[in-house]
């Protein structure tokens, strides 16, 4: 069954109680996992004035969004807890060596390497360490860098990614899931859930997409996350999905069973 992680990211807006409804919705959407990401701003980017020029972001202050869009460690030991109140698996994307050693504190039970740290070896070296399951996106890198990575990640389920925010349909190239090879799957930043449902009949073994409460509410990741409505929507039809693919046996289906007592146009010439 393909494992379908719901991102909150930035999406609680700087309010714990969002966070812990995040989670809550993510479980009454039908999602395996929440997952959270664990940074500080200044381990990030430096605070020099740098501004985005392009994207969705244009015109933030790099060092300012990342403050704004940070989850608090101080949340982090409440939001492990009301996930396993809820009974929803809670797992992170730590972006440094000392995020690794708190979310082990916290018993973090698997982790999630972000695109842009793909190349950070000290915390593939990290999270190697822990000997848990790991999750790597693939957006931007290079087949070299996703080939180092392994080396340090060598069992990871690699997430065909395109870095935008939101991603084109047209642009998704979900074949490349294929080509990761068995230990694939999806980190959707498109709008609505076909590539959720296209990459699971390519044989995606996880689905990860952005979770909010309303996008009215803004936020950072608002213009590209699925409102709880619409997130169970693609939960339902990736469900359909892996139903409709079956196991490829062949095999006489139910439905078509009581139309064994006609004989088909080959019999009938045999016959003669």
């Amino acid at each position: 069954m393909t494992y379908i992680v719901a991102e909150l990211s930035a999406n609680h807006n700087g309010s714990l109680d969002n966070a812990l409804k995040l989670i809550d919705a993510a479980k009454w959407a039908g999602a395996n996992a929440v997952k959270l990401q664990t940074y500080k701003p200044e381990d990030m980017v430096p605070d020099d004035g740098f501004v985005i020029k392009e994207g969705t972001w244009a015109g933030h202050n790099l060092f300012q969004l990342y403050r704004k869009a940070a989850t608090p460690w101080g949340w982090h030991e409440r939001l492990f807890q009301h996930a396993r109140l809820v009974g929803i698996d809670c797992f992170s994307s730590p972006f440094s060596v000392a995020a690794v050693e708190f979310l082990e504190e916290l018993g973090c039970p698997r982790y999630k390497i972000a695109s842009f740290e793909i190349g950070n070896d000290s915390l593939l070296r990290a999270v190697s360490r822990t000997k848990k399951q790991s999750i790597i996106s693939t957006g931007l890198a290079t087949d070299a860098e996703i080939k180092d990575a392994l080396n340090y990640l060598p069992y990871a389920v690699l997430l065909h990614c395109i870095s935008a925010y939101p991603a084109k349909l047209e642009e998704m190239n979900l074949q490349r899931i294929v080509a990761l090879g068995p230990l694939s799957g999806l980190s959707d930043h498109t709008i609505g859930h076909e590539a959720a449902v296209i990459a699971t009949a390519l044989g995606a073994k996880i689905i990860e997409k952005h979770l909010t409460l309303n996008r009215l509410d803004g936020g950072p990741d608002a213009a590209f996350s699925a409102e709880p409505e619409a997130f169970k929507a693609m939960v339902a039809s990736v469900r359909r999905t892996e139903l409709a693919l079956g196991d490829g046996e062949f095999k006489i289906a139910a439905s078509e069973k009581s139309n064994l007592q006609f004989k088909r146009r080959g019999q009938y010439r045999r016959a003669a």
